[in-house]
């Protein structure tokens, strides 16, 4: 029996494998997040700065890194 809601790895990969394989400004747009080959709505918190910061200064701590570089 199939599972509801999964793919196959060719319909998982296709959005990217099409961003890959394009050019932005042609096929796509750079900076926009993509769901099935369209633009799809960012979250308002993927547009905070202060939280971005955070999020970078954490991760860069959690794998030994300076957060600065």
């Amino acid at each position: 029996m199939r599972r509801l809601g999964t793919l196959t790895p060719e319909k998982g990969a296709d959005t990217l494998a099409w961003l890959a394989q394009g050019s932005p400004g042609v096929e796509w747009e750079s900076g926009q997040l993509y769901v099935k080959r369209k633009i799809a709505k960012t979250h308002v918190q993927a547009l905070d700065e202060d939280l971005s910061a955070c999020s970078w200064d954490v991760s860069a701590r959690m794998v030994g890194l300076d957060a600065e570089g």
